[in-house]
């Protein structure tokens, strides 16, 4: 019998068998709930260098590498929420201006004929979604095997290349209140009860969580 494996002809009742055995086989997973995370900005955002903010972020009790960790930050925090929404909002704008700006100076410099000039481009801040009342309830949901290397990503520490918070690259210039509050972070450990859908079980989880949210910043599914 013929594989009809990458054909379009029976994709969708493909597709279907495939959702139904991640649907069966996630409905027995049991999440391990961990020990919220409370980041208090004002300890990252002081005249500390860089290498003790990074030792702050690794001396809170992050899950260890390797295990798939579903995350939620700034859950159910209106206030937070409605501030990070203003600032977000003025960041997203300024940057819309800072991104065409860059590509101007990239065929200025194109013209001349100045190959070795680089003009530095900004940190990959993640998607604004905006705040929707009623239906925004996080400020981002994720998915990390280093959860340590990641969170440190989102607070700006390092890796300002990452697909990200960083809220050290932004938020003392946009909202300086901000610094004065505390971020709570959720972590789930998702067991590998699954040799082959574990990560796609762990997905369906991160983009269910994301549905019901609707967090003010990031991407829904794998990125």
């Amino acid at each position: 019998m013929k594989n009809n494996t990458g054909h379009i002809g029976g994709l969708p009742e493909r597709t279907a068998a495939t959702l139904r055995e991640i649907a069966n086989a996630a409905v027995d997973v049991s999440l391990e709930v961990k020990t919220p995370i409370t980041i208090t900005l004002h300890e990252l955002f002081s005249q500390i260098s860089d290498k003790a903010r990074r030792k702050i972020v690794r001396d809170w009790q992050w899950p260890s590498v390797g295990e798939t960790v579903i995350y939620r930050i700034g859950h159910e925090d209106e206030h937070l929420l409605q501030a990070m929404a203003a600032a977000g909002k003025r960041l997203c704008d300024d940057r819309k201006v800072a991104q065409e700006q860059h590509k101007e100076e990239q065929k200025r410099i194109k013209a001349k004929g100045d190959n070795a000039t680089k003009i530095k481009r900004p940190f990959e801040m993640a998607k604004f979604n905006g705040y929707v009342e009623g239906e925004t309830s996080a400020l981002y949901i994720g998915q990390s095997h280093s959860t340590t290397s990641r969170m440190e990503w989102h607070l700006g520490v390092t890796n300002p290349s990452a697909y990200a918070l960083h809220f050290l690259r932004w938020l003392p210039e946009y909202d300086k209140k901000i610094l004065d509050m505390s971020i709570k972070v959720e972590l789930w450990t998702v067991p590998r009860t699954s040799p082959t859908l574990h990560e796609r079980i762990a997905q369906a989880f991160e983009d269910q969580l994301w549905d019901e949210c609707k967090p003010l910043f990031g991407k829904q599914g794998a990125h």
